[in-house]
């Protein structure tokens, strides 16, 4: 955003991204799953990159100039692997069972303000949320019996975020000040079950 003028200026900049997903991947129900010596694989991966850059630029010739600039970025995702209740898996060399979840956020905010008087702030901030979860429900069965046996059992459940924010600010004049935060909150949870949840 921009604002000029001679006496008197003020510009505001806002950019906000927010993005939720829900990805699972599942065996559910009354199934009987026989894999005659081969895998049985039940996986979920989710890749996601999201940006937001804003900038304000706000100047008075003899006047006053204010100016904010604020970026922000959410990305909350619910991603799961599981074997269901009520379902049997056998006769396998191996059951694996996975979730993955890779996201960048990336804030960046630039103000400037130029007067005789003048104040300007930026805020930048991204948010990670959400689940990553690969698991076996209570009730899910793997191998039951003497002759339905199965070789491996691999769960694994894996996040990978790389959240950055920046904020830059400059003010000019006989009076200036600015005011600059950046945030990087991560609100996550993982779980890695080979046994019931």
């Amino acid at each position: 955003g921009f604002g000029a003028s001679w006496y008197f200026s003020v510009n505001a900049a806002v950019t906000a991204n927010s993005i939720g997903n829900t990805m699972n991947a599942s065996i559910t129900g009354a199934s009987n799953i026989s894999a005659e010596q081969g895998t049985v694989g039940i996986n979920t991966t989710s890749r996601g990159k999201v940006s937001a850059i804003t900038v304000s630029v706000a100047g008075a010739v003899k006047g006053a100039a204010l100016g904010a600039a604020v970026s922000g970025n959410v990305l909350s995702n619910d991603i799961s692997s599981y074997l269901g209740s009520g379902t049997t898996v056998k006769n396998a060399d191996s059951i694996e069972i996975s979730a993955a979840d890779k996201r960048t956020l990336d804030s960046v905010t630039v103000g400037v303000t130029l007067g005789e008087i003048s104040a300007g702030a930026a805020v930048a901030r991204s948010t990670a949320g959400g689940s990553v979860k690969a698991y076996i429900e209570d009730g899910g069965k793997v191998g039951i019996g003497q002759d339905d046996s199965v070789g491996n059992l691999a769960i694994a459940a894996q996040a990978d975020i790389d959240a950055r924010a920046k904020a830059y600010s400059a003010s000019a004049g006989i009076g200036a000040g600015t005011g600059n935060r950046a945030d990087v909150i991560v609100n996550f949870s993982k779980v890695k079950r080979g046994t019931r949840i």
